[in-house]
């Protein structure tokens, strides 16, 4: 418990592999960045951490995300104001300006 930031590159396997244990274990303000997969992490373990251990968070991907480009999506772990939260694909969304 005494990296200043953790982050994740591993494939999901279904369950998530990073859950209450793991940020239990994380050091207070440390900073987390996950840019795998959404499903190796329980968010609501993440969003716990963040509350309670003031964990500064950077995500680009998200348990549950659509498969549709147009389809409506919120993400807890997204809103959240201790989160820099950016799309998977950010530069192929529609919002990205094309010159």
């Amino acid at each position: 418990a005494t990296s200043d930031v953790n982050t994740v590159h591993a494939a999901s396997s279904g369950a998530p592999l990073l859950g209450a244990e793991f940020f239990q274990a994380v050091r207070q303000g440390a900073i987390f960045i996950n840019t795998a997969r959404g499903s190796v992490v329980d968010e609501e373990a993440l969003l716990q951490a963040i509350d309670d251990k003031q964990l500064r968070v950077g995500v680009d991907v998200y348990a549950g995300e659509p498969s549709e480009p147009d389809a409506e999506f919120a993400s807890p772990v997204a809103l959240h104001t201790d989160t820099v939260a950016t799309h998977h694909v950010g530069a192929s969304t529609s919002q990205v300006p094309v010159d």
